[in-house]
């Protein structure tokens, strides 16, 4: 079974030193609204999470990068703020995000 990753800033080192810059341009380029449900910080309260479109447990230790590239990464409402259990794995983004279908 493949293991999975799970972001958080003080227990996710795997994510590496290129990862708070690309949240940061990802929540910019995003305007900090979730892309699924178009609902912005000032109307949720909070900042929206960046999350990997293809899971970042699918990436290899070399592609970190790509991992991280932007067009890779979203902006979308935390399923652990809405009481859901956020996981990075083998299932597609809408699985992993049913709150804004």
């Amino acid at each position: 079974e493949q293991e999975t990753a799970t972001y958080d800033w003080e227990s996710t080192p795997n994510y590496g030193p290129l990862w708070k810059e690309r949240r940061e341009q990802v929540l910019d380029r995003d305007n900090r609204t979730c892309q699924g449900c178009g609902r912005s910080k000032s109307e949720l309260e909070y900042t929206p999470r960046v999350h990997h479109i293809r899971p970042f447990s699918e990436f290899d230790e070399d592609e970190v990068e790509t991992a991280h590239n932007p067009s890779n990464l979203v902006s979308l409402v935390s399923l652990a703020t809405l009481g859901g259990k956020e996981s990075h794995s083998d299932r597609s983004l809408s699985d992993r995000h049913p709150v804004c279908e």
